[in-house]
């Protein structure tokens, strides 16, 4: 096995089983080895193993999170238009239309009501802000600024290339029949809260001294794994980095 079959695996998760017991959907992303962009879609497969898995739910956009209504329709996070938004599909995947349309965006978790007429899931939101209306004025306020400025006063403030000091993760609900949209936990705090667990925090206490004490790479993630072996945790304990192991941190200039 190669780095490459590494990057290019097909991924499959998010097992979701039909009211009536006869499906299973699953979500399928693969990477591009050229660009090493991925892409999600979803899939089907009898729940007996009866037939092969074929795709339910497709097209250049991710489509993920697929949640299964009572009467066999499908709701799910698609990015097909720009901004990951909740959509909602007939049961043989077809008749596809847009449930919400929030300048932000939504992330999973995805839920669907237990009558089958709402959906709840999370959306970035301006703690000032009580409906996106005020989010999608402040946004766009934001992104026109030409004073790119960021005040770091609480943690978490950055995730991968998003930055989160002025936004806070809100959990919000959708009318799926006349897309009515509600911000349950409006305000200046995380719902559902960030989760740091433990896990993460040994992996991170581990690494991040090592590398500014000057150990080489390899060796600080090494004991960075086994710091979350110790916890009796597998996650994070199969970190795998492909740079250069003997990298050093250049200490800063005097």
């Amino acid at each position: 096995m190669t780095i490459a079959d590494l990057i290019t695996a097909v991924r499959v998760g998010d097992p979701q089983v039909s009211p009536d017991g006869q499906r299973v959907a699953f979500v399928r992303t693969t990477t591009d080895s050229a660009t090493g962009k991925r892409n999600a879609d979803i899939w089907v497969v009898a729940a007996d193993g009866s037939s092969r898995p074929r795709p339910l739910i497709a097209g250049p956009g991710s489509d993920d999170t697929p949640r299964f209504l009572g009467d066999g329709r499908i709701a799910f996070i698609s990015a097909r238009s720009g901004t990951p938004q909740v959509y909602l599909a007939d049961a043989s995947g077809r008749h596809v239309r847009a449930v919400t349309r929030l300048s932000g965006g939504v992330q999973p978790p995805l839920v669907v009501s237990a009558d089958g007429r709402r959906v709840a899931y999370v959306s970035d939101a301006y703690p000032q802000c009580v409906d996106d209306p005020c989010n999608a004025k402040v946004r766009d306020s934001v992104a026109r600024d030409p004073v790119k400025l960021h005040r770091l006063s609480r943690l978490p403030y950055r995730h991968w290339s998003d930055w989160w000091e002025q936004v806070r993760h809100h959990v919000f609900v959708t009318e799926l029949a006349g897309g009515a949209t509600r911000d349950l936990t409006p305000g200046d705090f995380d719902s559902p809260p960030h989760n740091y667990e433990d896990a993460a925090l040994a992996f991170s206490t581990s690494l991040y001294p090592a590398l500014l004490a000057g150990r080489p790479l390899g060796d600080a993630i090494r004991d960075a794994r086994r710091a979350v072996q110790a916890k009796g945790s597998s996650d994070w304990a199969d970190y795998v980095h492909y740079g250069n192991a003997a990298f050093v941190l250049a200490p800063p200039a005097p």
